[in-house]
């Protein structure tokens, strides 16, 4: 699953934030329940697959002597996980801890990164 290109959205009253069409039938077919992990990275909001924080998980696992730079990392994607599911009109409900800290307010751009958004 590689996300490319960006798309300019807004975020409705409630903060909801319609994907791409390509972008849901991609994760949609990879994950058919459509639950997305939502968190942290880099003061931005990342939206990855359950299976791709699974791993994730496992690294952090086998570091024996993190850095604090390591640490600080662990706590802020561990600190923002929410997991999250697509509607049915192919909207994603991003929380408001999340909105704050992405600082994520009515307009947002959408970049694809490969095998996260």
């Amino acid at each position: 699953m590689k996300f490319r290109g960006h798309v300019h959205r807004s975020l409705d009253a409630k903060g909801r934030l319609l994907l791409p069409p390509e972008w849901r039938d991609m994760i949609l077919a990879k994950v058919p329940d459509g639950n997305l992990v939502l968190t942290l990275y880099e003061n931005c909001v990342i939206g990855i697959t359950p299976a791709q924080w699974a791993e994730l998980e496992r690294v952090f696992e086998k570091i024996k002597a993190p850095t604090k730079q390591m640490r600080d990392l662990q706590r802020k994607l561990f600190g923002g996980f929410e997991e999250i599911g697509i509607d049915k009109q192919g909207r994603i409900q991003i929380p408001t801890h999340l909105r704050k800290s992405g600082k994520l307010e009515r307009e947002v751009v959408l970049l694809g990164v490969g095998n996260r958004f």
